[in-house]
């Protein structure tokens, strides 16, 4: 078995070269002689490793949500407005001529302008009541794909 004194210093960060080299090192029997530092530096990248996984996989489950923002001209008392896509729950933005609406059932027996049935928007009578042709609703929301 040969001896191979590694050149690492302290406080130098091991990057994917150099810790291609150790693997390889580690597997041919080399020996180190500073061993803590070593085993402290895998522990580092092994720690920024796993960071990097979580981030990694957050993004992962960005990618099956997709965003939409939907625009429309009402009818004159309209209350039942389709949308392209069913939203994810509690997700969606409702703007009626730039003023925001609040959904029905939060808390339960909330009253809102709004509520939403799968990919159906259904303004309360309140609301439909005072729209007026030419009013316009956007609505944001996610939904899956």
């Amino acid at each position: 078995m040969a001896l191979e004194f590694y050149p690492f210093e302290e406080g130098q960060v091991l990057t994917s070269s150099d810790l291609n080299q150790l693997v390889e090192s580690i597997q041919n029997g080399t020996i180190f002689l500073n061993t803590t530092y070593i085993s402290e530096q895998l522990a580092t990248n092994s720690s920024r490793m796993s960071s990097l996984e979580a981030r990694v996989e957050h993004l992962e489950s960005m990618q099956s949500y997709l965003a939409i923002r939907e625009q429309f001209v009402l009818a004159a008392g309209q209350a039942i407005i389709p949308l392209v896509h069913t939203p994810i729950l509690d997700t969606e933005l409702v703007f009626l001529n730039g003023v925001s609406q609040s959904k029905s059932g939060i808390p339960a027996s909330f009253i809102g302008d709004y509520s939403l049935a799968g990919s159906t928007l259904t303004l309360s009578s309140e609301v439909a009541s005072q729209v007026e042709a030419g009013d316009i609703l956007i609505v944001h929301y996610r939904y899956g794909v």
